[in-house]
């Protein structure tokens, strides 16, 4: 048996796996040494694997990044599988085993941009507390986020819904889902508005919703074509007033 002692005393990297097998529930003190060894052995396997995989996984999503930023800048149809692997970085036999095919890593891609791109504005939408501030919120928000240099131009999923207009593949129909939900999401903030007082209850809430869309689908392509932010953000504020002016119609 192997006295408390003699362990504290074993170099540091078998203390080090010790520990491991410790807090896996591995009693320690009931193996001989010759149990004991082969153990730290498949401890340190493990924790070796255990690196590799945190790696791997960073690295993927590093590749990810990339690939969406191209997909963002160029669209679908002009970033070719050269494109993607020069630019993540990867072969292509690890290209295909990391992400399938071209369309699979399109719409993760596409996943990536509204996690970390696409939400800020719909935030907006749900958190103001009025109609009007809502909607210029959303629509400011939306301007900012177009004309950011940090990355490219645009609203990634507007261009792809533009871009996919007639195409009936699996990635096309995931974007126009997701159109979908948003006109849903929009139309549900006008409606609440009637709930809460904020419009009257003759007000059209279908067409008031797809034009605050079709406004912000606006917005990308002018970000797209180089409009500054400037001039983005006044386009915005049209935005309120029309909602306003078509409130005060009903009314």
């Amino acid at each position: 048996m192997i006295a408390i002692g003699n362990l504290c005393r074993a170099p540091l990297p078998h203390r080090y796996y010790i520990f491991i097998l410790h807090l896996i529930g591995v009693n320690l003190f009931r193996f001989s040494p010759a149990l004991l060894f082969p153990a730290i052995k498949l401890a340190t396997i493990a924790d070796k694997t255990a690196r590799i995989s945190v790696t791997a996984l960073v690295d993927r999503q590093a590749a990810l990044t990339r690939a969406m930023e191209m997909f963002w800048a160029r669209g679908y149809a002009n970033t070719s599988l050269t494109d993607l692997t020069r630019a993540m970085n990867i072969a292509p036999p690890s290209f295909y085993a990391a992400f399938g095919s071209k369309d699979a890593l399109y719409e993760e891609s596409l996943r990536l941009f509204i996690a970390h791109h696409g939400g800020k504005m719909w935030e907006q939408i749900e958190t103001t507390p009025t109609l009007l501030d809502a909607i210029e919120a959303f629509l400011k928000t939306s301007a900012t986020a177009f004309a950011d240099s940090g990355h490219p131009p645009g609203c990634m999923m507007i261009a792809g819904l533009q871009e996919m207009e007639r195409d009936e593949g699996a990635s096309a129909a995931w974007l126009r889902s997701q159109w979908d939900a948003n006109r849903r999401k929009m139309q549900g903030r006008f409606k609440r508005a009637i709930t809460e007082g904020d419009a009257p209850g003759g007000f059209d809430c279908r067409t008031a919703a797809d034009f605050v869309l079709t406004l912000q689908a606006g917005l990308s392509n002018a970000a797209r074509l180089s409009l500054s932010r400037t001039h983005l953000v006044s386009v915005a504020n049209l935005g309120r007033q029309s909602i306003e002016t078509m409130l005060t119609t009903v009314r």
